[in-house]
């Protein structure tokens, strides 16, 4: 394990420098990291054979901001009775729906009767777990076109911004499906780490140390599947980008005329949630 001082592009430098040879660096075939660009620089600088592969708990985190930003944006032009009632329901909202209790999902269901848009935007969130069930890079492009399609009905802002945010990173989304990176060793790995930071602000009187995880080449032992072709890739991404411009346009064009309609996913999700 390897600590640096600072978030910063400087710091994974001085790491691929200091601690790994050249050899070493041409023999790391994959690597995962949240969505910090200086850290993507980093690795293409020193080990550009790499595939990075963005952090899923990372993702659905942004996922959960979305909602979260939903709720406050409903809840705030309410009444204070209402806004009373909502109390106490953030941490429901940002946990799945298969790990809650049947209370707790009473307590949510209340919830969604009173604003259909949190309801709305708790599925999408859930449906977004989706992508990572896929095993081949075309078919998790394919999903992902048609989650972000649907938004063209939700009129969600911050589901919108969410989407732009996986476009921008949708390479590393996708380089799952090629080094299959067990995401729950990660995520083990970065509360170990920041326990031990826990444990070292109670003892050093100085300002924390921001702890610097690196997995290296052999901790990922990536299962590499047949990749797709450049045409494939290329074809997926774009139909992407269409998808997203045409929610916008649905979004500004219809802003006070189109009703909402519930997309094929949501629907598939409320039966799952009934």
């Amino acid at each position: 394990m390897w600590f640096g001082h600072e978030r910063k592009q400087e710091t994974l430098d001085e790491f691929s420098r200091t601690q790994l040879t050249s050899r070493q660096r041409k023999g790391i075939e994959a690597a995962c990291v949240d969505m910090w660009e200086p850290f993507r620089l980093s690795i293409e600088e020193w080990a550009p054979e790499c595939k990075i592969t963005y952090d899923k708990f990372h993702v659905i985190g942004h996922a959960n901001d979305a909602v979260d930003e939903v709720r406050k944006a409903e809840f705030f032009r309410q009444g204070r009775e209402k806004r009373e009632l909502i109390k106490g329901k953030k941490r429901l909202l940002l946990s799945r729906w298969k790990n809650l209790t049947g209370e707790q999902r009473g307590g949510l269901n209340e919830l969604f009767l009173l604003n259909r848009r949190v309801f709305k935007a708790y599925l999408l969130k859930e449906s977004l777990e989706t992508l990572w069930d896929y095993q081949y890079r075309g078919a998790m492009l394919n999903y992902l076109e048609k989650w972000i399609d649907q938004l063209k009905w939700q009129r969600l802002a911050p589901f919108e911004k969410l989407a732009d945010m996986l476009l921008k990173h949708v390479d590393g989304i996708a380089n799952y499906c090629l080094t299959k990176v067990r995401f729950g060793v990660v995520e083990a790995l970065n509360g170990n780490i920041r326990m031990l930071l826990v444990v070292a602000t109670q003892i050093l009187s100085k300002s924390p140390l921001r702890p610097r995880p690196v997995l290296r080449d052999h901790d990922l032992r990536p299962e590499i599947e047949p990749p797709m072709t450049r045409h494939e890739g290329k074809n997926g991404v774009e139909r992407i980008r269409k998808a997203l411009s045409h929610a916008r346009s649905a979004r500004e064009d219809d802003e006070a005329r189109v009703s909402v309609k519930e997309s094929t996913v949501i629907e598939k999700v409320l039966v799952v949630c009934e």
